[in-house]
């Protein structure tokens, strides 16, 4: 009897195990955390997986891949630095698609000696752990402070990926864009075009549709309009609000696409107005707005910007989540003074399609603000469940969407942390393996290493 009872004992206690989320610990590894930025977790394999990052910082430009295996130990470090026209030329890191095995980085090198733009596509394949360069297209600059300024876009399914180019363009002078737009899984272009507009407007984005088509947004005489273009076609797309768009998305539900926005009418009286007052749902096909409604989640002086960092469906609903981009005191540099901005305050805005109504809640358990080189919140979906990760090393959270609520989730150790929950978590590099059930993200300490922790057994609830 005693036997049976143990047994029955013993069977309980591994179900319960099996059951818990557990946390473990991969050793630290060198890095140089004080200037790299974009971190994010790719490549996923049965036994292994990566990190990508980069650096562009002057005299230190490189693009980072590492592999780690499935004990979240460091296996190998791949570097390449940027692709340049001359040693000293100047770099910017433009973005990345993956797919089959491969990351595509695209960045930008312009030339004041040369006078020339450059873009190029850096190919990094795991099967021969090598990059390739290859130059996507060149321009013609005047100088290096009128060498104009870059967007690299990817649609919401990831198909697409464009890059935007405002040509510098002297006051009054037509302006003129540039647009290359890549299919990813080959990382090859689909269409290439240049235009050139009359009216005097400031470009302030670019969104790109599913079907690859790209929306420029463009500022004239004080409100915002639309120039969305194709392969063969522009078509203008006016507000018949006006409004000055602090941010946009593109979002596709079955055939039809949506412009999600967040803009300010600007009847705001005051030396600081807003810069969001309103969440616009925009019918691209139809051409009209379906609603502009006013909210007051985003009020704050010190708002520059909205940052769009993913979007998803469910049922008629559009889920946005954000982070705002925030002015947080100056510093002297060279006895000038600078504006020091971070990343701060994630939300998610839910957009229903039929009338446009919003709902805005903030994500509670927040760690510091980033100062630019990551994002704050990192977002997967586990089984229908939205995982947030805004704090502390083992802190994540289930964002349930019927009842509007959050809540963390409990997780225990499988093993004990070595660094006794030190370290700063990168919460925006998140990567959940459907198979194992596992979620992995890296932390960074303040003496430059950093390490990497995974949630085995992880449900989501």
């Amino acid at each position: 009897m005693k036997n049976k009872i143990f047994s029955a004992l013993i069977l309980l206690l591994s179900a319960i195990m099996y059951g818990q989320t557990t946390a473990k610990y991969g050793k630290q590894f060198d890095a140089d955390t004080k200037f790299e930025k974009g971190m994010k977790m790719a490549l996923q394999e049965s036994s292994a997986f990566y990190m990508q990052s980069y650096i562009d910082e002057p005299n230190i430009d490189k693009l980072i891949i590492r592999k780690f295996d499935q004990n979240n130990n460091l296996v190998n470090t791949y570097t390449q630095e940027f692709p340049k026209m001359e040693k000293f030329s100047y770099v910017n890191y433009l973005g990345s698609m993956e797919s089959g095995g491969k990351i595509c980085f695209f960045t930008e090198n312009y030339s004041g000696k040369q006078k020339k733009m450059e873009f190029y596509k850096v190919v990094f394949d795991k099967a021969t752990s090598a990059f390739t360069a290859t130059v996507i297209a060149s321009y013609p600059i005047e100088s290096v402070m009128k060498s104009g300024t870059t967007e690299f876009e990817v649609s919401e399914n990831g198909r697409f990926g464009s890059i935007v180019y405002f040509q510098h363009s002297p006051r009054k002078e037509p302006s003129k864009i540039a647009i290359i737009t890549v299919e990813n899984g080959s990382f090859n272009q689909v269409w290439k075009k240049e235009i050139s507009r009359t009216e005097n407007a400031l470009e302030t984005q670019a969104v790109v549709t599913n079907a690859g088509n790209v929306g420029l947004i463009r500022t004239v005489e004080q409100t915002s309009m639309m120039l969305l273009v194709s392969a063969n076609s522009e078509e203008e797309k006016f507000f018949s609000e006006k409004m000055i768009i602090n941010s946009a998305a593109a979002v596709s539900m079955g055939s039809q696409d949506y412009l999600v926005a967040f803009n300010a009418i600007k009847k705001t009286v005051g030396i600081n107005p807003s810069v969001v007052e309103n969440v616009l749902l925009y019918d691209l096909k139809e051409g009209k707005i379906i609603a502009n409604n006013p909210v007051r989640e985003f009020d704050n002086t010190n708002l520059q910007r909205v940052q769009i960092l993913s979007t998803n469906l469910g049922g008629d609903k559009i889920y946005v989540f954000t982070e705002s981009r925030m002015q947080n005191g100056t510093r002297n540099v060279n006895n000038f003074s600078e504006k020091i901005y971070v990343q701060s305050d994630p939300k998610l805005v839910e957009v229903a399609v039929n009338d446009g109504s919003v709902r805005i809640s903030s994500i509670q358990g927040t760690s510091k603000p980033e100062s630019g080189k990551n994002n704050t919140m990192g977002m997967v979906k586990v089984k229908g469940n939205y995982i947030v990760k805004t704090g502390y090393p083992l802190t994540v959270r289930n964002f349930n969407i019927d009842t509007w609520n959050s809540a963390d989730l409990k997780i225990t150790e499988k093993e004990r942390d070595p660094y006794s929950g030190d370290g700063e978590v990168v919460n925006a590099a998140l990567l959940y393996n459907p198979e194992s059930g596992t979620l992995t993200y890296p932390r960074k300490f303040s003496d430059g290493r950093m390490s990497i922790i995974s949630l085995e057994n992880f449900t989501g609830k």
